[in-house]
């Protein structure tokens, strides 16, 4: 509740005001109280009208739908570039560090997206749609660290599926177990 400045224990009526002093300055003329073109019982706060109509018009004048639209388009659209995609991986993983506990010491110098993934090979798009297998995604490496300069790095969305919260370990028997059960020994790679 807002207080009156002339009686702090009263409520706030208009103008810092209490309600009887604020009649008793009107009625004494102190107060401006030159009647709207649209109201006459009423006092005019701006450009001749209401406060009721003034509120009104701002409202229909600036938050019209294709304000609304073009303010999200840009935002949409700045996302979709790679540093705007790069700020949000860098406000998902602090989010994330603080749900669980996680160390974060990351900034926005930490956070670099390549042109390919570096897993899969494959190109970027900041622009791909939300799970699209090569949307850039930011990946711990060591998944019992949090997330730190050094263990983490951007890769794509599908790489980042793959390797869930899997260890080396654990991606070896998979891939040995693949290779078992096709008898096809998979390419090396050649630095």
């Amino acid at each position: 509740m807002k207080l009156a400045s002339c009686h702090p224990d009263q409520k706030h009526y208009a103008k810092g005001l209490c309600k009887v002093c604020y009649n008793h300055h009107r009625e004494a003329g102190l107060i401006d109280t030159t009647p709207a073109d649209c109201h006459p019982d009423r006092p005019a706060v701006a450009r001749g009208m209401c406060r009721s109509c003034y509120n009104h018009d701002a409202n229909v004048t600036h938050k019209t739908p294709e304000r609304a639209a073009a303010k999200r388009l840009s935002k949409n659209a700045w996302v979709k570039t790679p540093n705007g995609r790069a700020a949000t991986l860098l406000a998902v993983a602090r989010t994330n560090a603080l749900a669980r506990g996680l160390a974060f010491n990351l900034d926005p110098s930490g956070v670099v997206i390549p042109s390919h993934c570096p897993v899969l090979g494959i190109p970027l798009d900041c622009a791909a749609g939300r799970f699209a297998p090569n949307l850039p995604s930011l990946d711990r490496i060591d998944n019992s660290k949090g997330y730190l300069k050094g263990n983490v790095w951007v890769i794509s969305w599908r790489a980042n599926r793959i390797k869930g919260n899997a260890s080396i370990a654990e991606l070896c028997a998979l891939v040995h177990a693949l290779e078992s059960q096709t008898n096809v020994g998979l390419p090396r790679k050649v630095a």
